[in-house]
């Protein structure tokens, strides 16, 4: 599969950001531990940040030093590789915490997409 560019996967994922956004507006912790389908599609959606990071050049990850891509691939590979010890407090804090400011960091940087 040919390389995708720097702006492709930035834009990855921001779109995948916003669902763990939407997934979560107006939803509680409580209801969140208590429902399965809404833990997967959070955590399939961080995977997908996480996997698209991985992708960003490192030149790129370099001139974006206020992007933690160590810690946005770590937790990837928490949820790929170890998902049996994966905390659901731990993947609530992640998208209600840190997923948000993720967000604000890549609309500042991702290039509007082209229009039609």
């Amino acid at each position: 599969m040919p390389r995708r560019d720097d702006n492709a996967y930035l834009s990855d994922m921001l779109t995948n950001a916003h669902h763990v956004r939407a997934f979560i507006e107006g939803r509680s912790q409580q209801e969140f531990l208590s429902d399965a389908f809404f833990q997967y599609a959070v955590l399939h959606a961080v995977q997908l940040i996480g996997e698209a990071s991985r992708m960003v050049s490192k030149a790129r990850k370099q001139s974006l030093p206020e992007v933690p891509w160590s810690k946005i691939e770590g937790q990837r590979h928490r949820v790929v590789h170890d998902y049996l010890a994966l905390d659901p407090l731990v993947i609530w804090r992640v998208a209600t915490v840190h997923v948000p400011v993720l967000t604000e960091q890549l609309e500042k940087i991702v290039p509007p997409p082209p229009h039609c």
